[in-house]
């Protein structure tokens, strides 16, 4: 189904039936030359998670794939293993310090793909067709700017969650993107129009993309609800919180101005969840054990 935003500059299409087309008809895609992608993977002493990570690449039913490791500097067995067990597979390349979208930036500027994709070091692909479904949808919509799906977040407090969102202005405006960065596929060139992940940002950098994303207008997206990675989610602290909040804050002033920054305050939840923390930590120095 198409969806047409003109105001927003927006137009994509929602849960195309690449997959349901590759199951019935696998032949379909014989004789179309799918376009290389890039897996960017920054690191930094992942050596407990990048073997699955790099695993479920590799397993992908996909030939025309370009695989990179961007590391910090790595002081455990990170590179070992990528060196060991898959061998120039990966090209490797180091960088001086650890900062997430430097190291993106860094794997877009050497990408030799069509299309480029984000996978942190625990992240991985659901299953061993996520590619070929994504580039079949990619071929089908004519090779849009941005293919996303829907991610699966985790986390050791709470029960798994789904990711999914359409690509709406007024979602953005409440500081919701519309899913995972690593559950997304941006057309290489699409960067030279929007410019590279802001490097002043340590954790709402793909929500700033995708804020950039809509306002540019003329742009092509298509989604599907279907799950394409599992994620783990980060540790919840009050340094993070904090860090969402600023960040969330940043980029809605940025983007669509002070009263819209003040009606996301308003309605925000991050407040909330350290107040929460702040008295789990009372409780636990008063206890002496992590309540339950």
């Amino acid at each position: 189904m198409k969806i047409s935003e003109k105001k927003e500059g927006y137009s994509g299409s929602k849960i195309p039936s690449a997959w349901e087309t590759l199951n019935k008809d696998p032949d379909k895609y014989q004789g179309y030359r799918f376009p290389t992608v890039t897996v960017t993977v920054p690191t930094f002493n992942s050596a407990r998670s990048i073997a699955r990570t790099l695993d479920s690449i590799f397993l992908q039913q996909y030939s025309d794939l370009d695989v990179i490791v961007v590391d910090a500097g790595s002081t455990d067995r990170t590179l070992a293993i990528v060196r060991n067990y898959y061998g120039d597979r990966v090209r490797v390349y180091s960088v001086t310090s650890f900062n997430l979208y430097e190291m993106i930036n860094k794997g877009i500027a050497l990408a030799k793909g069509q299309y480029v994709n984000f996978l942190c070091p625990g992240f991985f692909y659901i299953n061993k067709d996520i590619l070929q479904g994504i580039m079949s949808m990619a071929i089908d919509h004519e090779m849009p700017h941005l293919v996303y799906g829907a991610a699966l977040l985790r986390d050791s407090r709470s029960d798994a969650k789904i990711l999914f969102r359409p690509m709406a202005m007024g979602q953005l405006k409440k500081g919701k993107q519309p899913t995972s960065l690593g559950a997304c596929w941006f057309r290489k060139d699409l960067f030279r129009k929007l410019g590279m992940f802001r490097l002043d940002l340590g954790m709402r950098g793909g929500f700033d993309m995708m804020c950039r994303f809509l306002k540019y207008g003329k742009l092509e997206a298509v989604s599907t609800s279907r799950v394409m990675i599992d994620q783990e989610l980060r540790p919840i602290t009050r340094a993070s919180v904090w860090q969402h909040f600023w960040e969330t804050l940043d980029v809605v002033y940025r983007h669509f101005g002070v009263l819209m920054a003040i009606r996301w305050m308003l309605r925000q939840r991050d407040c909330y969840r350290i107040i929460q923390l702040w008295f789990r930590s009372i409780k636990i120095a008063f206890s002496g054990r992590v309540g339950t």
